[in-house]
């Protein structure tokens, strides 16, 4: 009797790490892969959800989040945020993929402002 419950302990256990390494693999690919550069130009932006807020940026052709990427040890999130304007364009470093059964952005890792020739 005892063997069988070491043995759903067991599998438990199994279960776990599997669906732990799993959401690591997961932050780690969509932090790295399907890296580009891309010119956007800001509708609007916002911040939704309060303590836990989540930054985002709409823009002629979709939308994206800013957020910190710990495994591309980028933490200003906040401050690059803080430069956006509604209006202007950017040229931007963008990783990830848009995932809309989980609500995923494609993220802003880097945020210039392209100044307008004159």
């Amino acid at each position: 009797m005892s063997n069988e419950k070491g043995s759903g302990e067991l599998a438990s256990v199994i279960l776990l790490a599997i669906i732990l390494g799993f959401c690591c693999l997961k932050g780690i690919v969509k932090q790295n892969w399907n890296e580009h550069t891309k010119v956007i130009t800001v509708n609007k932006f916002e911040r939704t959800g309060g303590d836990s807020s989540k930054y985002l940026v709409f823009t002629t052709d979709e939308v994206y989040t800013v957020k910190d990427a710990f495994w591309r040890g980028s933490w200003n999130a906040s401050d690059r945020y803080g430069k956006i304007e509604k209006g202007k364009q950017y040229k931007c470093t963008i990783v990830g993929w848009r995932w809309g059964f989980t609500s995923s952005y494609k993220n802003l890792l880097t945020v210039e402002e392209v100044k307008k020739s004159e």
